[in-house]
Formats: C-alpha cells, sequence, structure tokens
C-alpha cells in the first residue's frame, strides 16, 4: 500500500485544466485518504469474493470437461462392448426348444 507521502504525492499532481493548480488541496487530499482507508475494507472484500466466483468458475469448467471426458469414454467402451456382443439372432439359433 503506498505511503501517505505518496498519496500526497499523487493527490496534488497537477490538474491538467490548470497546471498551476493542484488537483486537491492540501486539506482535501487527508481527506480522500481517510475515505481510501474506509473504502478499503469493502472493496477488498468485493475482490476476494469475486476471485473466489472466478476460481469456482474455473473448477466447475475443468470439472464439466472431466465429465464430459468421462461420458466419451464410457461411450466408446459401450459401443466397443456392443460390437463385440453377439447378436439376437445369433443367440436365437443356440436356444433349446
Amino acid at each position: 500500500m503506498l505511503g501517505v507521502a505518496n498519496y500526497r504525492r499523487l493527490l496534488t499532481f497537477p490538474s491538467p485544466h490548470s497546471p498551476s493548480l493542484p488537483l486537491l488541496l492540501p486539506h482535501q487530499d487527508l481527506l480522500l485518504l481517510w475515505s481510501l482507508l474506509h473504502l478499503h475494507r469493502p472493496l477488498q472484500a468485493f475482490l476476494d469474493a469475486l476471485h473466489r466466483l472466478h476460481r469456482e468458475v474455473r473448477r466447475s469448467a475443468t470439472r464439466m470437461r472431466w465429465i464430459q471426458h468421462d461420458n466419451n469414454q464410457l461411450r466408446r467402451l459401450l459401443l466397443q462392448h456392443n460390437e463385440r456382443r453377439p447378436s439376437e439372432s445369433f443367440i436365437k439359433g443356440f436356444r433349446f426348444g
């Protein structure tokens, strides 16, 4: 996190509209610093929640890919099994009547 001196330097950067005037007056930079410090926790909590959500979405996508992979493998195994299984007409020929 930036120190107070760095905040003061950033906050007194010359305004683009009037380069001779600072963007904020000296008493306003402390007010802004105070508000930034108070906004830091909720903003950090929001970013943490967003990060957790993104991680969960990535995990879900990975799980879905694995499920799709397993489904494809099962489909291939079932097709191989059906190809090797004798047909019903062949089995009917061996029934004793």
